[in-house]
């Protein structure tokens, strides 16, 4: 207060009998669109606001589709709503419209939420502009995020991007091929953290490359000793285990070493690879009386 904010609730935290938006008294300076239609907001600014609420976690309507303004420019929408001309991969529509259903309603601008990253108007759709979420919220989400300060004259606007995370996701992998021990493994662990200065970070960590089976890999174990060198650590075994047994050794366990390696040649994809390889170490640890543990 007195700033004037304007909430667009969205298919996560849709408008419903039972919103928490109900169970609020909002101050005055704050409006929360309670409407599934298209509406304009009342507010003291020369630019005419609209803004739509979903009103279920399911609302698939194109809200912009027909609808026609009757005011002057400048007009600028609040909603969130998915662009379906460029859909980010595994991403839901919801209210999905395009900027020519934008531009045909009249308006100079679509100031939308629903994809994470942030997206400025280009020379393809120059009417549609995403901040992102203001902080990332998973390790698909790495990189810089931001809100937009935006410039409004006429029938011109000037958008600036002000980055807000204070959170910070990254992504990483180790080869720790040659590793002689759970000890050589922290160490490459530590290094990683140190040089790419990670302790604030939230990180996960893949593990590549091929190492003894003898190495002892105990996620857990290298958690509880490596966790206090970043922000928060996920560790994920991606190593292969060597295979230093003769298969013309002539036993139940060389007999079965050569019928994996015979079965994996003859795979045709990379998944039955995989399985194949998961047999063999399995079988190894069950003839050789180790802890079998799930990959």
């Amino acid at each position: 207060s007195p700033t004037r904010v304007i909430i667009a609730p969205g298919n996560h935290d849709p408008f419903t009998v039972d919103s928490l938006y109900r169970q609020v008294d909002w101050p005055s300076n704050v409006t929360v669109v309670a409407s599934p239609e298209v509406t304009r907001i009342e507010t003291d600014s020369s630019v005419n606001m609209y803004g739509a609420a979903h009103v279920s976690p399911s609302n698939r309507d194109n809200l912009a589709r027909g609808f026609q303004l009757h005011t002057p420019p400048p007009n600028v929408l609040l909603l969130h709503a998915s662009d379906e001309t460029s859909v980010p991969e595994g991403k839901a529509c919801y209210c999905p419209l395009s900027p020519r259903d934008l531009t045909d309603a009249g308006f100079d601008l679509a100031l939308l939420g629903h994809y994470h990253r942030l997206r400025l108007p280009g020379p393809h759709h120059r009417i549609i502009a995403y901040p992102g979420s203001p902080e990332p919220l998973g390790f698909d989400e790495v990189g810089p995020h931001y809100a937009l300060l935006i410039d409004i004259d006429g029938g011109h606007y000037s958008i600036e991007k002000r980055q807000t995370n204070m959170t910070d996701y990254r992504t990483g992998t180790v080869d720790v091929s040659g590793a002689e021990s759970r000890a050589d493994i922290e160490d490459q662990i530590r290094r990683w953290a140190a040089s790419h200065g990670a302790g604030n970070s939230y990180v996960r960590l893949s593990l590549t490359g091929d190492i003894r089976r003898e190495v002892d890999l105990n996620t857990e174990a290298l958690l509880d000793s490596c966790s206090s060198h970043f922000g928060f650590l996920l560790i994920r075994n991606q190593t292969y285990p060597r295979v230093e047994i003769d298969p013309g050794e002539p036993t139940v366990r060389g007999r079965f070493v050569r019928k994996i390696q015979e079965q994996r040649e003859l795979a045709s994809t990379s998944e039955e690879r995989k399985q194949l390889e998961n047999a063999l170490l399995y079988g190894l640890d069950a003839l050789e009386r180790r802890e079998i543990s799930a990959r």
